[in-house]
């Protein structure tokens, strides 16, 4: 995984390079690859809005087309360490989810 970030406040960037090898199986493909971007803006102190667009090797061997989607989203701090997270995820192409709706908690800390 590579991940190249870049702070420009109120905006940040993202770049997202992966890669896994998996076991051969039927129908599967070994060699799968993760690229994406994100974009993000602080909006204040406690609210970011994030959009995302990412492209994955399709894991189906037997289809050519990589799953494309995007993602928009806002993050909330409820407090220090404490996040609340809600998206949109919609498909770009057939081989990608129609759409999804995203809930997420994050909790940060040091010990």
């Amino acid at each position: 995984l590579l991940v190249l970030s870049g702070d420009f406040t109120p905006f940040s960037i993202d770049v997202n390079i992966g890669y896994t090898r998996v076991p051969e199986l039927l129908n599967t493909r070994p060699n799968l690859w993760h690229y994406s971007t994100a974009l993000a803006y602080q909006a204040s102190e406690r609210l970011f809005f994030v959009l995302d667009t990412s492209i994955d090797s399709n894991t189906d061997s037997t289809r050519s087309t990589p799953p494309l989607v995007t993602l928009f989203g806002l993050i909330y701090t409820i407090r220090p360490g404490f996040d609340l997270d809600l998206g949109y995820r919609q498909g770009l192409n057939p081989d990608a989810p129609e759409h999804q709706f995203l809930l997420g908690i994050t909790v940060r800390g040091a010990p």
